[in-house]
């Protein structure tokens, strides 16, 4: 059993998948402190097509994966204990020009 003590062939947790409204915050792994996805688009240059059309990936009102660019310690924790890995397989650049 993890060290969590979730069962792994429980139920799975509940994952909701969204766009940005503003405001969001996550602490990705190797940060010390939380970020605005503001700040973090901005710092890594990432165009702002390419923002609005990044999937965000929360469970338990926490954000934990902005598209394939960042994740949090949390959603590791979860790979690790259900033992599956979570893929963004979406092309957040289709059709942009």
């Amino acid at each position: 059993q993890p060290e969590s003590g979730r069962d792994p062939a429980g139920p799975w947790p509940a994952l909701q998948v969204g766009f940005r409204t503003g405001g969001e915050r996550i602490r990705p792994v190797g940060y010390k402190q939380h970020r605005t996805l503001k700040n973090l688009f901005q710092e890594h240059s990432v165009p702002p097509w390419v923002r609005r059309r990044t999937p965000l990936l929360w469970h338990d009102d926490e954000l934990i994966a902005v598209g394939r660019f960042w994740h949090s310690a949390h959603l590791e924790a979860l790979q690790r204990d259900y033992r599956v890995r979570l893929v963004v397989a979406v092309d957040a650049c289709q059709g942009v020009r």
